[in-house]
């Protein structure tokens, strides 16, 4: 398992820290969420190779409003679906 420290940065202009550890880590450009209701773009990817072997990362996202519009989203696919 990799450590994981998150910097979030919402819409609101606030900025949220999240530890978790994960056996994947991920990539500048996908999308995460920690709660199920907020979703933040990957903008940067920092590992850390420590001194004692041990390895961590240090994500940083900015929160998209994508939980928002996913009804927009899915309703707009089913439309063009059955065309």
């Amino acid at each position: 398992m990799i450590e994981i420290n998150y910097t979030l940065h919402t819409l609101d202009e606030d900025i949220l820290h999240e530890n978790r550890q994960a056996p994947l880590v991920p990539r500048v450009g996908e999308l995460i969420t920690l709660d199920g209701d907020r979703s933040f773009q990957v903008v940067d990817v920092l590992w850390h190779h420590l001194d004692d072997g041990s390895t961590s990362v240090t994500i940083t996202g900015c929160e998209t409003p994508w939980h928002a519009r996913i009804a927009d989203v899915v309703d707009a696919w089913r439309q063009e679906a059955a065309r």
